[in-house]
């Protein structure tokens, strides 16, 4: 999709961003997506891609409402058994995911962003199920990416991907002692860059060279990660080999184990609204719709 700011690829398969650019780059249209480290791109944390059907298509074609907004759709349907194949890679969804799940990108005429939702629908023939986790998660490029902006006391020049591979491991996970750089000697991990969910409302990377931000917006915070108030991750360097510029916008379970982020019941025992379980909210038949929009 292109609307003369922004052009975007997604895969027909996977639902990922594969691609985003923008003219308006000091490099015009130079690739903003990372294929370094972990997950590449921009991913939901479910994949339809291995889903016993799908389904690729436009859900709102330019070409019926005088070019206004532009919208694709990629869907897994379960058929009753789980999208996530035999071996599910995705946090919180060892059991699986049974669920059709529809991933949608939306593009208007001279916008400056582009937003996404998951749409998980559970058919009241269905067996129960959940959804431990759910987020959205960008892979930058880091030949573009070097500025990372959370909140008042998280805005700076961060370290390099190549400064996070000669790191040394420390005595924690997902953590390294920088050997390299401009903060040669501080001890580096996601961590350090969590927050209150309800305080940051836009968060994201810049580019110090190519003038351009990447940013994620989130218009309201009731359904995020256990509620608003939940201390988060947000953005980082990634914890794999390259070091990609990262971005992560959660919808989760609570601190309880037993808690999940969606419970989808059986039919003869689903009531809608609180879960007595899980304390979160239960679905039977229904959609569940988690949108996130973000803005170069």
């Amino acid at each position: 999709m292109s609307n003369g700011y922004l052009t975007v690829k997604v895969d027909k398969k996977t639902g990922d961003l594969t691609s985003v650019k923008t003219p308006h780059t000091v490099t015009p249209n130079i690739e903003l997506m990372g294929y370094l480290s972990g997950h590449h791109a921009g991913y939901w944390e479910q994949s339809p891609s291995l889903a016993p059907r799908r389904e690729a298509k436009i859900t709102i074609d330019p070409a019926t409402d005088n070019g206004a907004r532009a919208e694709v759709s990629v869907k897994g349907y379960s058929d009753g058994i789980s999208i996530l194949g035999p071996h599910p890679t995705a946090a919180g969804q060892e059991g699986g995911l049974i669920a059709d799940l529809e991933i949608r990108y939306t593009l208007e005429r001279g916008a400056h962003g582009l937003y996404t939702y998951a749409i998980y629908t559970h058919q009241n023939t269905y067996p129960a199920g959940s959804v431990g986790e759910s987020r959205f998660g960008f892979k930058l490029s880091g030949t573009v990416f070097d500025w990372l902006s959370i909140d008042d006391q998280r805005n700076a020049l961060m370290p390099t991907g190549k400064d996070w591979d000669a790191g040394t491991d420390l005595n924690m996970k997902e953590s390294r002692r920088l050997t390299t750089g401009i903060y040669k000697g501080r001890a580096e991990h996601k961590y350090d860059y969590s927050a209150d969910q309800s305080k940051i409302p836009a968060f994201g990377w810049s580019s110090t060279t190519q003038h351009v931000g990447l940013y994620l917006i989130n218009p309201s915070f009731e359904y995020l990660s256990s509620g608003p108030l939940h201390f988060e991750l947000t953005g980082q360097i990634d914890d794999g080999d390259g070091g990609d510029p990262t971005l992560l916008d959660y919808a989760k379970r609570t601190f309880s184990a037993s808690s999940v982020a969606i419970a989808f019941c059986l039919s003869s025992e689903c009531k809608d609204g609180a879960n007595p379980c899980t304390k979160q909210l239960s679905f039977c038949g229904r959609q569940v719709r988690i949108g996130r929009a973000f803005s170069p």
